[in-house]
């Protein structure tokens, strides 16, 4: 782009950057969703404008409609800086407990359903729109974006495209998103189908406090042209693409919001600069943040809710008592969205507040913090312990043991795998190391856990180097020793309590992009805007080629082969129309290459119960369905109790209404080598079942096969 004259208005200018920005963004949406891909770009266009079209309505509302109910919050913080960011954040805060408090009450189910989904942020709604007419009607408004805004197009373009793909093809530290098809999306589409969201005994994470799952739930009630209301996978799949979608959103709203945070953070310790955008960047580009931002993951909203607690926390104009009520609405939002808050949101915010709030108004912000925390995170705690006799089931169980020793459902085995599971027992000469090194023991092969996962680029040398140079440097000294003691917390607070994992520091993004923000702009001279947005779009630049090279390298280097198989391929749902269409040898060479859900969607009859034994990602099944993650009671291991032989196993899972199981070996044996399978179950017992007592239908090379229970006779029913 050649440089604007020095006459150049300021408006044109302002105009040309919102237009290069639309442009390269839309660019790398089509291009994230083309690139290694079979498919002409042509195609790849057309289809990301049909799912943008049908999917994109239900998270715009949701997210604008959380907007504007954030007006109710206005005069808690009438005289801060960045009022809007601040507004947006408590009304997600609001909208979260909202989609929570209604699913758990069932308000989503029935004939009214739909419109009680839609009409709490269609409310919203009209809120927002009410307050843009009274900016617009006061006049001199004029649309801009920060000059760096060209720059930050590449990942954003980026997220909303690889968010179009479904869920299970993109992302190798994911497996494909694991964690969505688990429970994430799993459960919100069960919970669809009960009628209200409640504890499940087979999936464990449904006692997590699902703020965010509860918004999925609600964008599938919602009532909107081209989708069925409540379901997820039904039609075309439109509501799981929403899902995603309203996560990167609330990536961008989170980017967005950290810079703010940062701006204010900035200008609370005396320090100068094109401070936010250069923050906002840093955090838009990390590959990991555009990674979780794109699946139907809570990890965005930790770091939204962060960033607008920092923000609340560095300012001087509420009084303390405000100051006390927004960071216990937005702390409580965080947990709600996301336990591991607790400990990454909670503390380190509380510590701000102590350092930042003079000691005689500490009791004012405790009363604000407190009350309004517990407010947020009652309706979990209540639901948690009229199902288990915990609030804080699944963690916590030794606080609030039942009479066999477990809490709830759970037997204490059970509750002990779990807890083992997500905690680290390595010394910590051991966590010191794998914070930088790979671990040379995980089952799938050597991978970094910590500082160095190639998902977070260049991002943590930066914060390093930048942290040296800001304690250096007296004007900076300030700032660097506090964001720096800051990131220095988190990062304790992961080594101490987590099980180590890289996703894991994904909140250090909120203080870490802050420092290295405030440097940038720090080391320019005064009145050298120019330079400082140089360095700062150099860092997000070498930050967005991480990004670009992490993409590139998704299946074997082709990302987008998997973009046109949409929602309706991994369920089968196509199929119907396909067969109408093609030969039948044609059909059955597409049922041949079928995926194991796909495949028993299509053949099994609707009056078939699967057991999926091994395998806890069962999003795409569409009939029914038994199932367990690895924490919760294996129907298996229940049946092969008291050294049940092949037969007595087949006839217990046949009295529980199971015809056919699908097995998977692969899973079976890592979760073996983990350590963290049942104890009842084994790959040798599995498999001399398997040989002795089923018929087999179908296997796949993954290590899958699916077998036919058979009769109480021994035929084939």
């Amino acid at each position: 782009m050649s440089k604007a004259p020095h006459n150049t208005p300021p408006h044109a200018l302002r105009r040309t950057t919102i237009i290069a920005s639309g442009v390269i963004f839309a660019l790398c949406v089509v291009l994230t969703c083309w690139y290694g891909a079979s498919h002409s770009l042509l195609v790849a266009f057309a289809l990301v404008l049909e799912r943008s079209v049908y999917a994109g309505g239900p998270p715009l509302v949701y997210v604008a409609g959380a907007v504007g109910l954030g007006r109710l919050f206005r005069p808690l913080f009438r005289s801060a800086t960045h009022p809007l960011a601040l507004q947006s954040s408590c009304g997600l805060a609001l909208s979260l407990w909202l989609s929570h408090l209604l699913g758990w009450l069932g308000a989503f189910h029935g004939a009214a359903g739909p419109w009680v989904a839609l009409g709490v942020p269609a409310f919203g709604l009209l809120l927002a729109l009410q307050q843009f007419y009274v900016f617009i009607k006061g006049g001199g408004w004029e649309p801009s974006l920060p000059a760096i805004s060209p720059l930050l197009a590449i990942p954003c373009g980026l997220l909303f495209g690889a968010a179009l793909f479904a869920p299970g093809w993109l992302w190798d530290s994911e497996f494909g998103g694991y964690d969505a098809l688990s429970y994430h999306l799993e459960l919100p589409k069960e919970w669809l189908q009960l009628g209200r969201l409640l504890p499940l005994h087979h999936n464990v994470y449904s006692y997590l406090p699902s703020g965010v799952e509860a918004a999925f739930m609600q964008l599938g009630e919602m009532a909107w042209p081209g989708s069925v209301p409540g379901s997820l996978t039904l039609d075309e799949g439109y509501r799981v693409y929403a899902c995603q979608l309203l996560v990167a959103l609330g990536a961008v709203l989170a980017a967005w919001i950290s810079g703010a945070a940062a701006g204010a953070t900035a200008q609370r310790l005396g320090c100068k600069g094109p401070v936010g955008p250069i923050a906002s960047g840093l955090a838009l580009a990390t590959p990991w943040f555009i990674v979780t931002g794109s699946l139907a993951y809570n990890d965005g909203f930790v770091v939204l809710f962060l960033g607008a607690a920092l923000l609340v926390a560095a300012q001087s104009g509420p009084g303390a008592l405000k100051q006390g009520v927004l960071s216990g609405l937005l702390v409580g939002a965080s947990c709600i969205a996301k336990p591991t808050s607790l400990i990454f949101v909670a503390l380190p915010i509380g510590v701000l507040l102590l350092v930042w709030t003079p000691p005689r108004a500490w009791l004012k912000v405790g009363t604000g913090v407190i009350p309004v925390g517990l407010v947020i995170i009652l309706p979990w705690l209540i639901r948690n312990w009229q199902d288990s006799g915990n609030p804080l089931f699944p963690f916590a169980a030794s606080l609030f043991p039942s009479a066999s020793g477990g809490t709830g459902a759970w037997p204490p085995e059970e509750v002990a795998r779990f807890a083992r599971s997500h905690a680290f027992d390595g010394s910590w000469g051991e966590r010191l190391r794998l914070l930088v090194l790979p671990d040379m023991h995980d089952p799938a092969g050597p991978r970094h856990r910590g500082l160095l996962h190639p998902q977070w680029g260049a991002f943590f040398p930066l914060v390093g180097v930048c942290g040296v140079i800001g304690v250096l440097r007296p004007s900076l000294r300030k700032a660097a020793s506090v964001l720096g003691s800051l990131t220095l917390l988190q990062l304790a607070l992961w080594l101490t309590f987590t099980h180590i994992q890289s996703r894991f520091l994904l909140p250090l993004l909120v203080p870490g992009a802050a420092l290295c923000a405030i440097v940038i702009a720090g080391i320019s001279p005064p009145g050298r805007r120019g330079l400082a947005r140089f360095l700062g779009g150099g860092a997000v630049l070498v930050q967005a080629a991480f990004l670009l090279i992490v993409y590139a390298s998704q299946a074997r280097g082709h990302p987008a082969q998997g973009f046109l198989p949409g929602v309706e391929t991994y369920t089968g749902a196509d199929f119907a129309w396909l067969k109408r269409s093609r030969s039948p040898e044609e059909n059955q060479r597409n049922l041949a290459a079928s995926n194991p859900a796909r495949f028993c969607n299509i053949v099994l009859p609707p009056t078939a119960t699967l057991y999926l034994l091994g395998d806890a990602t069962p999003f795409y099944h569409t009939g029914k369905v038994i199932y367990n993650t690895t924490y919760d009671p294996w129907p298996f291991a229940q049946a092969a109790s008291g050294g049940a032989g092949p037969d007595a196993i087949t006839a217990s899972l046949r009295a529980r209404g199971i015809t056919h199981v699908l097995i998977n070996f692969s899973e079976i044996d890592r979760l073996s080598r983990s350590g963290f399978i049942d104890p009842g179950v084994s790959l040798d017992a599995v498999q001399r079942w398997a040989h002795a007592s089923t018929i087999p239908l179908r296997d796949w090379p993954q290590g899958t096969v699916l077998v036919q229970l058979p009769a109480a006779d021994g035929s084939a029913p």
